[in-house]
């Protein structure tokens, strides 16, 4: 920069962009988590939803239904798998209380069955149980590549779906998985879904059929219907003067969805309501779901989702209230990194981050930097911050093709936290400045909270 002017210029030029919603890129933070632990799942969106608008967990775990449980336990790599997956408590129960459905449809090509075993459906989600079945095929490993969904009128759905889908035959002989779907609040679920499967081999893909694996699965609404429960809240909460306007609190037999928005007049941007639960009156807390979708960001309306665990098979109580403490935020002049790929110094930023080595190459920025003066509770153990929705400074976004992290092995402070990004762009990288968001930020505001649900 020439002078301070100038640098004031740019920050106001991209201060005029619209930050992420709350952890919407949580699609890369998966991913880049995803490969430290070696099992990341693949993540689609159909229909008007986008990228912005969702916020995931791509690691989701293994749940059967009864029927096929002990077929399961006699696989030896279950264990390992487990080890290196979220569990889904919410699944667990619902498979506990009987809630899922055995299906009988199967698809046979290049040696390869596929078979969907069982569903669980209720507005929110439908979770299909699927196995991989060896029948002779040439490659004995590989994945999925993907997957077409269509409803009874051979549409595409409005949704999220997420699989891992990945499988050796010469390890075992049937490979068992999720494929997740999740419907957005305006989603509906299909009388029928019609599938089609794509592996990542041309060596077992069809050139003639793109889709030779195909199936239809007509989805019981009989096992859901009417067990939805919606309670409209339409109150305001306050924490250190930042207002969240909570719309409503939906209960599925799956999960809890709270409904809600940030004011636009708020001085910080929010980026996540750390501690927020239901609780009974005796004292009893769902807390934030541990696999699977965890929200949808803010949509045209401004509204925002998370999910929370279900009490429908708890039963819901009489007294009902949701409660909360802290929220991750940044003030609004704060949130966000301005790098000059020239000089090759951050120009701009959160004033506890510490840029320790910046790397720009042709098409690669690699972004090592540490946090300082956290407490000791605020250790934020992730491996990524900062998300790919980078913008030049006429606010024009920079189009990348992914981004990773590695968790840094050094010994540092106990106050301080190290991060190492590594961003890959589509092309060239020809603007001097580049504005990088966040999805999240360790800093917190708090101030206890309770409404009164029922």
């Amino acid at each position: 920069m020439s002078n301070n002017n100038d640098m004031k210029n740019v920050k106001d030029k991209l201060h005029t962009i619209s930050p992420p919603s709350e952890v919407d890129l949580a699609i890369e933070r998966g991913m880049a988590k995803g490969r430290v632990l070696r099992r990341n799942r693949k993540v689609f969106v159909r229909s008007t939803l986008t990228a912005a608008a969702i916020f995931i967990l791509l690691i989701t775990s293994i749940r059967v239904s009864p029927t096929f449980a002990s077929a399961l336990s006699e696989i030896p790599i279950l264990n390992k798998l487990v080890e290196i997956v979220v569990h889904d408590d919410n699944l667990r129960t619902a498979i506990e209380n009987d809630f899922i459905v055995p299906v009988d449809a199967t698809a046979n090509a290049h040696g390869i069955m596929v078979d969907i075993e069982g569903v669980i459906v209720d507005e929110s989600r439908l979770v299909i149980f699927y196995s991989l079945i060896d029948r002779g095929s040439e490659r004995k490993d590989g994945e999925i590549r993907d997957i077409m969904l269509h409803n009874q009128n051979g549409n595409g759905i409005e949704a999220v779906y997420s699989y891992w889908g990945r499988y050796d035959f010469t390890e075992q002989e049937i490979w068992r998985d999720t494929i997740e779907i999740s419907f957005p609040l305006e989603g509906k679920v299909p009388e029928t879904l019609k599938m089609g499967f794509q592996f990542l081999e041309d060596s077992v893909a069809d050139g003639n059929d793109p889709f030779p694996w195909e199936l239809t699965i007509d989805i019981p609404h009989e096992a859901f219907e009417e067990l939805t429960q919606e309670f409209e809240v339409n109150k305001t909460i306050m924490i250190e003067n930042q207002e969240i306007y909570i719309h409503e609190v939906i209960i599925y037999p799956t999960k809890t969805a709270v409904v809600y928005e940030y004011s636009e007049e708020n001085e910080y941007e929010i980026y996540d309501l750390k501690d927020i639960v239901l609780v009974d009156g005796a004292g009893n807390e769902w807390s934030r779901v541990s696999g699977g979708m965890i929200g949808f960001g803010a949509g045209e309306d401004g509204k925002r989702v998370l999910f929370l665990d279900s009490l429908h098979f708890d039963g819901v109580p009489d007294e009902l209230y949701l409660k909360g403490s802290k929220i991750s935020a940044l003030p609004k002049d704060k949130d966000s990194v301005i790098i000059d790929t020239i000089e090759n110094k951050m120009l701009s930023g959160p004033s506890n981050m510490k840029i320790d080595t910046l790397v720009i190459t042709d098409k690669m920025i690699t972004l090592e930097y540490t946090l300082t003066e956290l407490a000791l509770d605020d250790n934020p153990n992730r491996y990524n911050l900062l998300s790919s929705q980078i913008y030049n400074e006429k606010g024009v976004e920079v189009k990348t093709e992914g981004s990773s992290a590695i968790s840094s092995e050094e010994e540092v402070q106990p106050d301080s936290f190290s991060f190492n990004e590594r961003f890959h762009f589509a092309e060239k990288l020809e603007d001097r400045y580049l504005h990088f968001t966040f999805y999240y930020y360790p800093n917190y505001l708090e101030q206890p909270w309770r409404i009164k649900i029922k």
